[in-house]
């Protein structure tokens, strides 16, 4: 009796899964698909492949949904135990559960965020030489950056540079 790498029969694979034998098909399906070159087939045929694998991922989901919950439960009542070890503080010296199974300990994330722009600048470029390494200038804003382009025949800005991509989308229609 042959078995897949979970350990389960094609018998049982088809009991659990209704659409067993259409599923089988769509991958046999896609190894014939060096004869259907026609864009209408290769759109419909990604479109056919999408929709399975939606409803796959949605039936996973909902396979794993238990099993994920009851590791939020177990996360909740971790961090409330360490916190009851900390006396309720989160910040400062943390406690933490080290067992041969593993280790749960209380991290704290900072997420910095600029509330005036304008003000922000200003400060760093008056304290430049002690705190200029704050001043972070990421990519500027595309919509800017392309008013910029329009006005100057398609040059771009001192000291910036683009990179693009070309990707396939496929619309349903």
């Amino acid at each position: 009796m042959t078995k897949n790498a979970g350990g389960k029969t094609i018998a049982q694979m088809r009991a659990e899964n209704p659409n067993f034998d259409r599923d089988l098909e769509i991958s046999f399906h896609l190894a014939d698909k060096a004869k259907q070159q026609i864009p209408a087939n290769l759109i419909a045929e990604h479109n056919k492949i999408d929709d399975w694998l939606k409803a796959e991922s949605k039936r996973f989901t909902e396979h794993c949904a238990p099993a994920r919950a009851r590791m939020e439960e177990i996360e909740q009542t971790l961090h409330a135990m360490l916190l009851d070890l900390n006396a309720g503080k989160a910040e400062g010296k943390k406690a933490s559960f080290s067992t041969e199974a593993g280790t749960a300990y209380l991290s704290t994330i900072v997420t910095p965020k600029v509330t005036d722009k304008e003000k922000y600048l200003d400060w760093c470029l008056d304290n430049w030489p002690k705190y200029g390494a704050m001043l972070q200038i990421g990519a500027p804003q595309k919509a800017t950056l392309q008013e910029y382009q329009d006005e100057n025949d398609g040059k771009l800005p001192p000291f910036v540079e683009t990179s693009s991509i070309v990707r396939i989308n496929i619309r349903r229609s």
